[in-house]
């Protein structure tokens, strides 16, 4: 299995993936550290990732902005997108739901 992983906190980053690590150590977890070098990743050559976890808050480009690029194109948007953060209001995750 292959996720991706988008978040610009290197700390965050390891976090995350070690923690992916230790639930299951066959899982690649690739990483992108804004929202335009994931959407680089995602339109490579590369087998695309099963799961995207996608931070909202970033700097350029946000997450919600990355998500309509995602659901926007016919290759992508049926790979299931977690969206996180570490603040988050009523009306963002009402937002994200529906995506």
């Amino acid at each position: 299995m292959t996720i991706l992983n988008v978040d610009d906190d290197e700390e965050d980053i390891e976090i995350f993936c070690d923690a992916v690590r230790e639930i299951g150590p066959s899982i690649i977890c690739l990483v992108a550290k804004s929202a335009d070098e994931a959407l680089q990743i995602l339109n490579s050559d590369i087998e695309l990732p099963e799961y995207i976890f996608l931070d909202i808050n970033m700097p350029r480009v946000d997450g919600n902005a990355c998500l309509r690029e995602i659901k926007n194109d016919r290759r992508l948007n049926k790979i299931p997108v977690i969206m996180y953060s570490t603040f988050t209001r009523t009306s963002d995750i009402e937002t994200y739901q529906g995506s």
